[in-house]
């Protein structure tokens, strides 16, 4: 399983490909920069538990943990919305406004800001 370090690598990647994403002239880069905004949040969160040597198999799983432990608990509506925007823009065919991407890159920050304080060397 991934460690601490991978994890803040592969979140740290994914959120430079949504910055790229938004030069792009492509239509479909919105739905894209708030895909790879969640799962760059996913990735910094599994980050926090792999300090407590926990690992999640599932969405299920990590929405569970992210519930259950008193570090996650705050981030919990933040991490939510990623996912469910996420979600919609992988299986609608509805288009999201850039706007969107605003709103989901603040949920990302308030994500790290409150996690860096466990994960962050």
């Amino acid at each position: 399983m991934p460690d601490r370090p991978e994890h803040l690598a592969k979140s740290r990647n994914i959120e430079a490909l949504a910055k790229d994403l938004e030069a792009s002239a492509m239509a479909a880069a919105v739905e894209w920069q708030i895909i790879t905004l969640h799962y760059s949040a996913l990735h910094y969160i599994e980050a926090y538990f792999a300090t407590k040597n926990v690992h999640s198999k599932n969405h299920p799983e990590r929405d569970e943990r992210i519930q259950r432990d008193p570090n996650t608990q705050p981030i919990y509506r933040n991490y939510s919305r990623l996912k469910i925007f996420s979600h919609n823009a992988r299986y609608l065919t509805v288009g999201a406004p850039k706007s969107r991407v605003t709103e989901m890159e603040k949920h990302l920050a308030a994500i790290k800001t409150h996690l860096s304080q466990f994960v962050e060397p």
